[in-house]
């Protein structure tokens, strides 16, 4: 369901912000590549509250750049008269005022590459051509799944949300 599939085409330290929640898989995808990375610095992270409010994903945190209260105010910035779902993650473009992306194999991919040079931490390509075909059949596994099943990471953030985070850690457990 992401809708914002722009690119970073010039990264620089500092312009570009991840906007996630906690309690989503799929930000944690681009929290972990940032941090392997070493990348905190150059691409600041802001952190909505633990439990998705009335009006969504709420960030109470005044400092963040864009200076919002609930995340559906940067998809409404970005995307007048958008309807869709808003979802984190979200990388943000601080000095355009917009979403380049909010689909995490995505912003992982530009975390791996484009923001290189301002890793703190240099590995190896963590998407390497050579098995581009394999990670991408695994992505698609757990985003979407395959023969009409959910993705994992759908399962995942079904029983979250349904049943609570009791169930996600009995599920983990066995």
């Amino acid at each position: 369901e992401s809708f914002f599939r722009d690119r970073v085409t010039a990264a620089e330290a500092g312009r570009y912000h991840l906007y996630v929640a906690k309690a989503c898989p799929w930000a944690h995808r681009t929290l972990g590549v940032r941090a392997l990375k070493g990348l905190e610095k150059a691409v600041p992270a802001f952190y909505a509250d633990p439990y998705m409010a009335e009006n969504g994903w709420e960030y109470a945190q005044a400092d963040n750049p864009a200076g919002i209260r609930y995340l559906h105010e940067l998809y409404a910035r970005s995307g007048p008269g958008y309807t869709g779902r808003v979802t984190v993650p979200v990388l943000w473009d601080s000095r355009e005022r917009r979403i380049v992306n909010n689909e995490s194999s995505e912003i992982i991919r530009m975390l791996n590459s484009a923001f290189d040079a301002f890793a703190r931490r240099k590995l190896a390509d963590l998407y390497p051509e050579k098995l581009r075909p394999q990670i991408d059949r695994l992505n698609e596994r757990v985003n979407s799944g395959d023969r009409g099943m959910d993705g994992l990471l759908d399962v995942f953030y079904t029983a979250l949300f349904t049943y609570g985070a009791g169930a996600v850690e009995l599920v983990l457990s066995n």
